[in-house]
């Protein structure tokens, strides 16, 4: 029990720091951008990266979103209008 919750903490951990990188990369390619210090080479290879990092951290949101709203259903007695007569 303890090495499972051990490992959920390291992971989520882990987890956030590749989240805060990927936007320090995403804010520093578009920086870079914005003052015309991108040469076209780096274009080639930070483009994929970027798109990776993003898609990543858009499927993150989703499933942890879907995770924390998720609720389980009603059994039959604690449903609205199942009252017995």
């Amino acid at each position: 029990m303890v090495t499972t919750t051990l490992t959920l903490i390291v992971g989520a951990y882990l987890l956030a720091a590749f989240v805060h990188m990927s936007y320090v990369y995403a804010m520093g390619l578009k920086w870079a951008r914005d003052n015309g210090g991108i040469p076209a080479p780096v274009y080639v290879f930070a483009g994929p990266t970027a798109l990776v990092m993003i898609t990543f951290y858009v499927l993150l949101n989703l499933t942890r979103a879907s995770v924390l709203r998720w609720s389980r259903p009603l059994s039959d007695a604690r449903r609205p209008g199942s009252e017995s007569r």
